[in-house]
């Protein structure tokens, strides 16, 4: 037994310091990994798809979101959206109890996301899974290549979201609401038409400085000078 104490001791400091050193690495991509990016502004399309053959393109075009190419995004989704992508914080790697199960449910339910800059570059691609409190199981992925490792990433100071419903995939969710975009400088007349009341109809036209409505019947002209305040909210809706 004294003859081998030496040999066990070399063992054991071995089996110490590769245990030290994967703890150490272990811990070093920890805190190199990132879900999130600083610099939104660097972003030129995001693609969001699920299991289920959705998908939604959106591309930055003339200081504009569009989606898939088709319609405008509407405006406070996608503030929503990127502020999301700038604040994705981890919370912890998935433990060895809960890693089949995490890597389960990103392989089978999981949003891929796929951010790229404004040359097309990648940015940033990881999928995320189902909700679990605290945050969402997430794994990155880069070059097509997908992680070892998934993490629960969380949004800080909210202490339950469910990620992917901020992350949908489906097009039509992200449809701009936003009947007319026009500026009010560019306004010249609005003629506005009522079928049940026709006697209520009535044009808008603007000359120069003066604005002035004129309505399609004579007994219900307005010979009183018009609220400009209530002229220019009219505008504005």
């Amino acid at each position: 037994m004294k003859k081998n104490l030496p040999l066990i001791i070399i063992v054991l400091l071995l089996v110490s310091i590769l245990a030290f050193l994967k703890y150490n690495k272990s811990k070093s991509n920890f805190e190199n990994i990132e879900f999130h990016i600083q610099d939104i502004d660097q972003i030129g399309s995001i693609t969001i798809s699920d299991k289920h053959g959705n998908q939604s393109i959106l591309s930055k075009k003339d200081k504009k979101w569009m989606v898939n190419d088709s319609f405008y995004v509407e405006h406070e989704k996608m503030l929503i959206l990127l502020n999301t992508i700038n604040k994705l914080q981890i919370e912890m790697p998935v433990g060895d109890s809960m890693r089949k199960m995490a890597i389960d449910d990103l392989r089978n339910l999981a949003k891929e996301v796929v951010i790229k800059d404004k040359n097309g570059d990648e940015l940033k691609t990881y999928f995320i899974g189902s909700s679990v409190g605290a945050g969402n199981f997430m794994i990155l992925s880069q070059g097509g290549s997908v992680s070892y490792n998934p993490y629960i990433v969380k949004l800080p100071g909210i202490k339950e979201i469910d990620l992917k419903h901020r992350f949908v995939a489906q097009p039509e969710a992200w449809y701009s609401t936003e009947v007319f975009s026009t500026s009010i400088d560019r306004i010249k007349s609005i003629v506005v038409n009522f079928h049940e009341k026709p006697h209520f109809s009535f044009r808008l036209t603007k000359d120069e400085d003066l604005i002035k409505i004129d309505p399609f019947l004579d007994s219900m002209k307005i010979d009183k000078p018009l609220n400009k305040e209530h002229v220019i909210q009219f505008l504005l809706e």
